[in-house]
């Protein structure tokens, strides 16, 4: 999960920790929605520190190994949809890394992972949160797979068992922010195939925060028995995306693209609908582009996004019936 961004989020950063109510994980705050758009760091590992309540969780010293933006998408328009037909949502990184999940008012679940051409879909699927979800609640899902790799067969089970151990405030490298959630997770699985068996254990640290649709940060550990072999890490989100009518990214009144955008941006009307004026803004509301343009279903909007500093930003459709339809759009570096 991961992409190079350098932005702060003005109305999420605080500079200190007070105590809070505890925050209660749900649906709305935190299932993925097509068109979110996640700019992550893929970082060195970090001690997570105490669970409990009102904790000063400290990450800022994470430092970057890599960079990924991962897009949210329908499921039907990746090349293997056809295989997770219990999913709803994919989750992937445009270079053949494809995750799918299942959201819904009470679950969201992992339904599998396409990466080159190994297809991992789930007959079981795996349990990542439950809604609503607060303070020590736990929960226990076992899960299941066959699928084959390099000709191989494989056979996986496993169980992971789910908790949230804390809240409080999280310093990362971007900022501080209070009223977030830590969930930790351990996971033991096993594949099976024609040689014996592999044995798993995975520890994963996670910290979200209701409205932004994922995890903003993480630490992991995984473990397996064949070296034996020992891999730690972490990631966290370089820009946290604001909540604001995120579902307006789902319309078929205008398509905009390139998205990510570098150097320009271009808006169509695909429905009849005229565009009479477009602002965009940055995540603290400024307007940093506004144009007054008549524009029917037959003409191309070009936007120079050169000199848009990397980051994500609102882009306001104005049409000539007094509606607004809002987009999102991930500007890169250059």
């Amino acid at each position: 999960m991961k992409k190079k961004l350098q932005l702060l989020t003005i109305g999420f950063l605080t500079s200190g920790l007070s105590l809070i109510a505890q925050p209660i994980l749900t649906a709305t705050g935190n299932n993925m929605i097509v068109g979110d758009i996640f700019p992550f760091k893929d970082c060195n590992f970090i001690n997570p520190g105490p669970s409990g309540a009102n904790q000063n969780w400290n990450l800022g010293a994470m430092t970057t190994n890599s960079t990924t933006s991962f897009t949210v998408t329908s499921v039907a328009s990746t090349p293997n949809g056809a295989s997770f037909s219990g999913a709803n949502i994919s989750f992937n990184n445009g270079n053949g890394l494809y995750e799918y999940f299942n959201t819904s008012a009470t679950a969201l679940q992992n339904f599998g992972i396409v990466t080159g051409t190994t297809i991992i879909s789930y007959s079981n699927p795996e349990d990542i949160l439950h809604y609503p979800f607060s303070f020590n609640n736990t929960f226990s899902d076992p899960w299941s797979t066959t699928f084959i790799s390099n000709t191989i067969s494989f056979t996986r089970t496993g169980t992971s068992n789910v908790t949230y151990d804390g809240y409080g405030s999280l310093t990362l490298p971007i900022g501080t922010f209070n009223n977030v959630v830590r969930v930790h997770l351990t996971k033991t699985y096993t594949d099976t195939y024609f040689a014996g068996t592999i044995n798993y254990y995975d520890e994963i640290y996670s910290w979200y925060l209701n409205g932004t649709h994922h995890e903003i940060a993480s630490v992991y550990t995984l473990s397996n028995n064949v070296a034996p072999t020992v891999t730690q890490g972490g990631s966290y989100i370089n820009v946290i995306p604001t909540s604001i009518n995120q579902n307006s990214n789902v319309n078929t009144n205008f398509s905009g693209y390139p998205n990510p955008a570098q150097d320009n941006y271009y808006l169509n009307s695909t429905n009849g609908k005229i565009i009479e004026k477009i602002e965009i803004c940055d995540l603290a509301g400024k307007i940093i582009y506004s144009e007054n343009q008549e524009v029917n279903n037959q003409q191309t909007i070009k936007i120079n996004t050169y000199n848009f500093a990397p980051g994500i930003y609102t882009v306001k459709i104005f049409t000539k019936d007094e509606a607004v339809e809002i987009k999102k759009l991930l500007k890169t570096g250059i």
